[in-house]
C-alpha cells in the first residue's frame, strides 16, 4: 500500500492504525497480508456533525443565497465563517466582541480572501463591508432600542445589488 503514497511504509502503517482505532477502517489479517475496508458508516457520524456547522443565507427579497460553513464560534467572543457560493472561491470573515463598559460591546469584523484583480477585490471589499455595517446598525437598533429598521430593504430598493 504504501507505493501508492509519497510516505513510508512505517508512516502509512502509523496512519492506518490510528484510522482502525477511530472506527474509519476495518482490518482483517490473512497471512502475512492485511486487508483494509473504509467503514462508511463511522463517516456519517462526522458528517453529521460537520453538517451543523454547514447552512445557508437567504435574501429573498433578492433571489440570492450564499453558503456558509462556520470554522469556529466562541460565545460572546469570536464568530468565524466562510462564505459565498459553494462551488466558488469563498470568503473568509471573523467578527470579534469587546465588552466596552458593562453596557457596549465593540465589534471588529475583519475579512479575506477575496479574488481578482485590484479593482475587483476593492469592490468586492467595499460591498461586503458596507452590507456588514447595514446589518450591524440595524441590529444594534433593534436589540437595544426595540426599533425595527428595514436597512436592507431600504438599501436597495429597487433590487439593484
Amino acid at each position: 500500500m504504501a507505493e501508492n503514497f509519497k510516505i513510508s511504509q512505517p508512516a502509512v502503517s502509523k496512519h492506518m492504525r490510528i484510522l482502525t482505532e477511530c472506527g474509519l477502517v476495518a482490518m482483517v489479517k490473512q497471512g502475512r497480508e492485511r486487508h483494509c475496508t473504509a467503514t462508511l458508516e463511522a463517516l456519517q457520524e462526522v458528517a453529521q456533525w460537520a453538517e451543523r456547522y454547514r447552512l445557508f443565507w437567504t435574501w429573498e427579497m433578492y433571489d440570492v443565497t450564499s453558503y456558509v460553513q462556520v470554522l469556529d464560534l466562541v460565545p460572546d467572543s469570536r464568530i468565524e465563517i466562510t462564505w459565498g457560493p459553494a462551488e466558488k472561491d469563498r470568503t473568509r470573515v471573523e467578527w470579534t466582541f469587546e465588552p466596552v463598559g458593562k453596557e457596549a460591546t465593540f465589534v471588529s469584523i475583519v475579512m479575506d480572501g477575496f479574488k481578482g484583480d485590484a479593482p475587483k477585490i476593492l469592490e468586492q471589499v467595499s460591498a461586503s463591508a458596507s452590507g456588514f455595517c447595514w446589518v450591524l446598525a440595524g441590529l444594534k437598533a433593534l436589540l437595544e432600542f426595540k426599533v425595527r429598521l428595514n436597512v436592507v430593504g431600504d438599501r436597495f430598493p429597487t433590487r439593484k445589488c
